[in-house]
């Protein structure tokens, strides 16, 4: 896990790299479809703290607390909440904490499941996040 975990916080300094270079005009323009580069990464913002949530309740063997959304209204939320001139800096405390969130995972909660009655488990999420943050960021490079 420690190499996906590598490569999850790889991408995130990329991310973080690749938006220090967007203007504060251009950041606020809707730039993806419906969203602005702001709201993109409030959006991934939202998702993060979303999955230490989760992760939280898997520590403390609580999953009955772990809420399934879905996946359009966590992204409206996340929009509303996050998307402000705030924003990128948050992202940054809240995507280091769920890196730091996995480093700590014991071993014994990596297949366990995140949620009741889903078979979604942090084995199975890090790849998955991996991918939507490599699709993020094409997308990223090409408004540029």
């Amino acid at each position: 896990m420690k190499t996906q975990i590598n490569e999850l916080n790889k991408l995130r300094q990329e991310l973080i790299d690749l938006v220090a270079k967007f203007s504060a005009e251009k950041s606020d323009e809707k730039l993806f479809d419906q969203w602005s580069l702001k709201d993109l990464i409030a959006h991934l913002t939202g998702w993060d703290a979303h999955f230490i949530d989760q992760l939280a309740n898997l520590k403390s063997n609580q999953i009955e607390k772990s809420i399934w959304v879905k996946i359009q209204d966590l992204n409206l939320l996340s929009v509303k909440k996050y998307s402000n001139d705030q924003v990128f800096d948050v992202y940054k405390e809240i995507s280091g904490q769920l890196i730091k969130d996995l480093t700590s995972l014991p071993q014994d909660l990596w297949d366990k499941p995140l949620f009741l009655k889903k078979n979604y488990t942090a084995r199975k999420y890090i790849p998955i996040w991996v991918q939507h943050l490599i699709d993020h960021l094409e997308t990223i490079k090409q408004k540029l």
